[in-house]
């Protein structure tokens, strides 16, 4: 390794064409930035803890072939005092990477990004780990614009928070709050992971995340996010997602979705995901209280022709003005399936208070879905419209209960007759076809968000007994415990029994138990269950009630977890841990001892 001074900063180059530079000031960072452009090197710019009070975007440009790594070491904050654009990286060679990490990024103005733009020609981009709060673009994005041809982006562990693009004067000006993300060739990948989106705003579309693969083949996976409270005025309160090229993949799971809106003129309050064509995996994600003037509360997709799979999701209290409270759903041609999903206490001003579906030539195959509670005019649950007699539909083993009159409704060039479902108010109706009952399901809490089916004195086959219980399609693959399919997404188990169904249907709650030790010395582990995947808060704070750390922030699948909080630099005394989930706050006493 070669030690050397150049322009006061101090740089370590290997012969292995690497360079590390330590920066403190912001003349400091720039100068870095200037020297890494040019050197022939891989170079990591080491950002050390403060605030870096920007007067001048912090800019770097480079053609060379080598990768730039920028690292915050303590969070050090670089504040664009609400004047300019924070930072601009720009690299147009084919392998000149990007990669940022650990720095909050705030208070920055500018066109697009306003507090950062990166654009690569097919250089990879990555920010870990990076906060992005209160900025502003006077165009597009808010808070990150990230533009490549070919490059892949990926984004981890990120948090944007009240980033706004206010614009009003015409599309596009005025989209994308938090983060925008656009490539152009083919084959391209985006990744978002575990990262927060909150109180994002935009005047037009996609308040909290806009992600746009303009090219073919491309690929778009966003899994483990959280979006809160994001407002849109248009199109896309939390995340809006377009793929207008062939042969798109779109993979959105496990994501939290609660409180967005689509506010003035636009569908899609929570989740916007349109593509030309291919494949859409929607699945394990939960919607809640999301909000849509036009269609689509929760969701809106645009699909022109492939495969479509919406599984495992939670739809609760989302609302629209048109159609879709919950889901606004089309196909133009391909296969649907839609399963194992529920719907909750959507509500809808027209028609699907649970889900509007409609297709021009594809097929839909609906089935193990619970819903409850739901409202619309026409399709209390369900509402499909078929635009050609080519197109199908398949409507089996699902619950349909406490909703407005009629639950099912359909129209168009195709009919639909419902099999082996629990359907309150369908007998007499031409759709209650074989295997259909009017019962009531027995949900262990529906009040609570339950719907588990119940059997109080099983094995006995009294009263107690869902009639929802072994009573699905007797063709459907047998449930888990390999007894006849019940109806609904949520099977009970018959080989678990009675003590373990009651446990899985009646202790819906979220938990924070006591930390171990405690009293501790230096570090101590931290547990708490979720009975559902839910984002994660935790949180400690000191005696006196102040926050000091952030332990846990990120969308969870519900299970036991565990988490070590190292005290090793706090000061001893009384702490409160405090979890955040589902709505619930619990908080434990922690004491620290030295």
């Amino acid at each position: 390794m070669i030690l050397f001074q150049l322009l006061g900063i101090s740089a370590i180059i290997s012969v292995a064409n690497a360079a590390h530079f330590t920066v403190s000031n912001v003349s400091e960072f720039q100068a870095a930035l200037n020297t890494a452009a040019t050197n022939g090197a891989h170079d990591t710019i080491q950002v050390m803890s403060g605030t870096y009070n920007v007067s001048a975007t912090l800019t770097y440009w480079s053609n060379e072939e080598y990768t730039i790594h920028i690292m915050g070491a303590g969070s050090p904050v670089l504040n664009g005092n609400n004047s300019i654009q924070v930072m601009q990286l720009t690299n147009l060679s084919n392998t000149g990477d990007i990669s940022i990490e650990g720095v909050i990024i705030q208070h920055g103005n500018a066109d697009y990004g306003g507090g950062l733009g990166i654009e690569t020609t097919s250089a990879d981009v990555s920010l870990h780990k990076c906060t992005i709060n209160d900025n502003v673009a006077v165009y597009v994005a808010a808070g990150v614009n990230i533009y490549s041809v070919t490059g892949n982006i990926q984004i981890t562990n990120c948090t944007f928070r009240k980033n706004s693009s206010p614009n009003t004067s015409g599309y596009p000006y005025g989209t994308a709050g938090g983060l925008f993300i656009q490539t152009e060739g083919a084959d391209t990948e985006m990744r978002i992971m575990d990262c927060l989106f909150e109180n994002n705003t935009a005047e037009r579309d996609a308040a909290g995340a806009m992600l746009y693969p303009v090219g073919e083949n491309s690929t778009v996976i966003v899994e483990y996010n959280t979006f809160n409270d994001n407002t849109a005025n248009e199109y896309g309160g939390g995340c809006w997602i377009r793929c207008p090229n062939t042969n798109a993949t779109v993979k959105f799971k496990y994501n939290s979705l609660t409180n967005n809106s689509a506010a003035i003129a636009g569908s899609a309050g929570g989740t916007y995901i349109e593509i030309a064509s291919g494949t859409i995996d929607l699945s394990g994600n939960m919607h809640s209280g999301n909000n849509a003037v036009w269609d689509g509360g929760g969701l809106w997709i645009e699909h022109g022709g492939g495969n479509l799979n919406i599984q495992n999701n939670s739809f609760t209290k989302n609302n629209s003005l048109q159609n879709g409270g919950a889901a606004n759903v089309f196909l133009e041609s391909g296969t649907a399936t839609i399963d194992h999903n529920i719907f909750n206490d959507n509500d809808a001003m027209s028609v699907g208070g649970g889900l509007s579906m409609a297709t021009t030539s594809g097929s839909m195959n609906i089935f193990n879905n619970t819903f409850n509670s739901n409202t619309a005019d026409e399709g209390g649950d369900v509402y499909l419209y078929f635009d050609h007699s080519s197109s199908s539909a398949n409507f089996y083993n699902n619950i349909l209960y406490h909703s407005s009159f009629p639950a099912l409704a359909f129209s168009g060039a195709q009919t639909v007759v419902a099999k082996y479902s629990d359907i309150r108010g369908g007998a007499g109706h031409p759709w209650f076809g074989t295997g259909c009952i009017d019962a009531d399901p027995l949900f262990a809490d529906s009040l609570s968000g339950d719907f588990h089916l119940s059997w109080s004195s099983f094995p006995v086959s009294d009263s107690t007994k869902s009639p929802c219980i072994n009573s699905g399609d007797p063709s459907s693959p047998l449930d888990p415990d390999s007894s006849v399919a019940d109806m609904g997404a949520l099977y009970y188990g018959q080989k678990e029994g009675i003590k373990e169904n009651r446990l899985k249907a009646f202790s819906n709650n979220f938990s924070l138990s006591q930390n171990y030790p405690n009293p501790f010395n230096l570090s101590t582990t931290i547990e708490y269950r979720l009975y559902r995947p839910t984002h994660v808060s935790l949180k400690i704070y000191n005696v006196s009630g102040q926050w000091i750390e952030t332990i846990v922030n990120a969308y969870k699948l519900a299970g036991t977890h565990k988490v070590d909080w190292n005290a090793k630099e706090k000061p001893a005394g009384v702490y409160y841990s405090q979890m955040q989930a589902g709505g619930h706050s619990l908080i434990k006493k922690l004491i620290l001892i030295k």
